[in-house]
């Protein structure tokens, strides 16, 4: 009876935390949209002269500047930033030099298109995770078919999560000719496998408890 209070205690603090991180998730959508118009209203306007990229919106004027080993940010010719040159600043060089504005422009904005799908997924395994472990807390048991699913589900979105920051950086790698070092992370993949492992566990807990027609709550 202890352990079985433990356990619906730790599910209900779960499912409430997966609701939480989803509206929250839920909410970052339409805000990365909105970036993502302004961002590239803004892009349009890049300007690119020699070691310099400068933005200009009405009276303002941002200034990004390469010298040697360190760049200085300027807003309106006064300098409020200095630090190392990074790795991206280089690349957006490059790509501003080497391709035209308007593929600039849809790299940034095809990036933020696969964002969108990627975080929409992730709302989706979120509401997956949290309708699990509701199930858990309300439930005679955890071992049910549809539990099975929402975990299976759930290792299906994570797949599709971890797959398409690489299709997308792949994709800009072939067209803007720049080394954007895009691979597949290990882990990633040995987290899905668990999740199919799981899955395979709880379905397995279904069958064991049909077959003795036992429950995991209760008396029975």
């Amino acid at each position: 009876e202890e352990q079985q209070k433990k356990m619906k205690g730790l599910s209900k603090a779960i499912y409430i935390l997966a609701k939480i991180c989803k509206i929250v998730v839920a909410i970052s959508i339409p805000i990365v949209v909105v970036f993502m118009i302004i961002l590239g209203i803004l892009t349009s306007k890049i300007k690119i002269v020699g070691n310099e990229i400068g933005v200009e919106y009405g009276e303002n004027k941002i200034t990004l500047i390469t010298i040697e080993d360190h760049i200085q940010i300027k807003a309106n010719d006064k300098v409020i930033e200095e630090r190392p040159v990074g790795k991206t600043i280089t690349q957006i060089q490059n790509i501003l030099e080497n391709n035209s504005k308007e593929m600039f422009i849809g790299y940034i904005e095809t990036g933020f298109a696969f964002l969108i799908i990627s975080l929409v997924f992730i709302c989706k395994m979120l509401k997956a995770l949290e309708n699990l472990f509701k199930n858990i807390y309300e439930g005679d048991t955890p071992f049910t078919l549809e539990n099975v699913g929402y975990i299976k589900k759930m290792a299906y979105l994570m797949i599709a999560v971890t797959i398409l920051p690489s299709i997308a950086g792949t994709i800009f790698e072939l067209i803007l000719k720049v080394d954007l070092d895009i691979g597949f992370e290990l882990f990633s993949f040995i987290e899905i496998l668990f999740l199919f492992s799981i899955a395979y566990i709880f379905q397995y807990g279904y069958e064991i408890q049909l077959d003795s027609k036992g429950k995991m709550y209760g008396k029975e």
